[in-house]
């Protein structure tokens, strides 16, 4: 990493930086309000959290092993209710997917479904991930990373707090394989005009076009989001960032 890249990292992102290349984030891109769970909601973690959910360790972890198949993975960051990730592990069985969040509700969802419909495919990390990606993902073993409606963070005060900054994308391109798929998704034009700059910046992404039987891009085997749809309602732009690991 040169000079140049690590003061635009300090000055751009306020990141920490250590003397042996090391980058932390001080600011985390979300908010949490903790509630009392319901008594439901205690009930499913009781019966399914060891079968679906992986704990946070500052270790790194073979996935193979996890799901215990040589299945490409594909990682969605910030899943939200759920429903969508659901859609996606039920209708590909021999892909083997790793959600990371952190807000409970959509964490439930999960393994209530996945538990009803017999779902193996499907394991779960509640916890930031930033951190996720940093200490337990394997270098080169990613095959596709898929971040859609990140949280925005418009006003120019809370722009520091956006997930994808030009660090976060040095963690994603290490954690893919060769020609492993970085697909992100934003109704934010500012967003949108950042991350492409960033990529731009550190290198080593080529832009990837839709093909329209590309089981891992195709769009039509997958459910819209909650906020695509409202995108969509509102007569707002979506942008479609797709890149290949070279």
């Amino acid at each position: 990493m040169n000079n140049n890249i690590k003061k635009y990292l300090k000055n751009s992102f306020k990141l920490c930086y250590k003397n042996n290349n090391i980058f932390f984030s001080k600011i985390k891109s979300f908010v949490l309000r903790r509630k009392k769970l319901r008594i439901s909601y205690i009930n499913v973690i009781r019966s399914y959290w060891n079968r679906f959910c992986i704990n946070f360790l500052y270790n790194k972890i073979n996935l193979k092993k996890k799901f215990n198949n040589k299945n490409p993975i594909i990682i969605d960051v910030g899943f939200g209710n759920g429903r969508k990730l659901y859609f996606d592990v039920k209708k590909n069985l021999n892909i083997n997917f790793l959600g990371i969040e952190v807000y409970i509700k959509g964490v439930i969802y999960c393994l209530k479904k996945c538990n009803e419909n017999g779902l193996e495919n499907l394991k779960i990390i509640f916890y930031d991930a930033f951190k996720v990606f940093k200490y337990m993902i394997l270098n080169n073993s990613i095959f596709k990373i898929q971040i859609f409606f990140p949280d925005p963070w418009e006003k120019k005060k809370h722009k520091k707090r956006r997930l994808i900054n030009l660090f976060f994308l040095f963690l994603l391109r290490e954690k893919l394989l060769k020609d492993g798929i970085l697909h992100i998704i934003t109704d934010s034009k500012d967003y949108y005009k950042n991350v492409k700059k960033n990529i731009k910046i550190i290198g080593g992404f080529k832009k990837f076009f839709f093909i329209s039987n590309n089981k891992f891009i195709n769009k039509n085997l997958f459910c819209y989001t909650k906020y695509e749809k409202k995108a969509k309602n509102v007569k707002k732009s979506i942008y479609n960032l797709i890149y290949i690991k070279t």
